[in-house]
This record gives structure tokens, C-alpha cells and sequence, in this order.
């Protein structure tokens, strides 16, 4: 099976939610999640459907497509308005739940970056 690369860093949601990042202060709209959403759902549906089968908070629904788009741990962070420290510890908590096994931070974003 061949990898579907789409260039988040291209798209223009990806484009609005990383100047909203640069220009703090400015925040982001349900409008905005949901189209970061609907993008990925249409990318990425093997993806989708495994975070939207998983009886996740938003947070951490959120948390997953942000990392599917490639951003990094403090634009994650600094767009979920969580402290730092928060996105590692629940990305391990995350691999075990959807993965049914143990794994690191680093893990989870590999798997999650690999999966169509």
C-alpha cells in the first residue's frame, strides 16, 4: 500500500492554525477545528475512524489530528491551552488505548504519521 503524503504545512487550515500559533493571542474558532477535521477525515480515513471510534475526550480528538498534521508538541500545546508536559503524558495514555500497548510519546507520533 502506497503512503498518502499530503502537505499539512500547505493547506490552508494547517496554514490558519500555525499563524494563530505565531500570532498568540488569537484564537481558534469551532469553525476552524472543524475543518482541520473534516481535511484529515478526507485524507486519512483509516486514521479518522480509529479516533472516532475511541471514546476520547476533545481534547485529546484534538490533540490526535494535530498530530496527524505533522504540527509540533508546543504548537500542540500552545493551541490546546495545555500546560507543557501535558501532550507527552497523553499521548502515552492514548497509545495504550488505541493501540493496546505500551508506548512513548515518540510512538505514538510515529504510528499515527504512518497511518492512512
Amino acid at each position: 500500500m502506497e503512503l498518502n503524503i499530503f502537505p499539512f504545512s500547505e493547506n490552508e487550515i494547517a496554514k490558519t492554525f500555525r499563524e494563530k500559533f505565531y500570532r498568540r493571542g488569537s484564537s481558534l474558532s469551532e469553525e476552524d477545528w472543524e475543518k482541520l477535521s473534516r481535511e484529515i477525515e478526507g485524507h486519512y480515513p483509516i486514521f479518522f475512524t480509529l479516533i472516532s471510534r475511541n471514546n476520547m475526550n476533545e481534547r485529546q480528538f484534538r490533540l490526535c489530528l494535530l498530530t496527524k498534521a505533522e504540527f509540533s508538541t508546543q504548537e500542540i500545546e500552545y493551541l490546546l491551552g495545555v500546560t507543557p508536559g501535558y501532550s507527552a503524558h497523553t499521548k502515552e495514555r492514548l497509545f495504550k488505548k488505541l493501540f493496546g500497548t505500551e508506548g512513548k510519546s515518540r510512538d505514538f507520533d510515529l504510528k499515527i504519521l504512518k497511518m492512512q
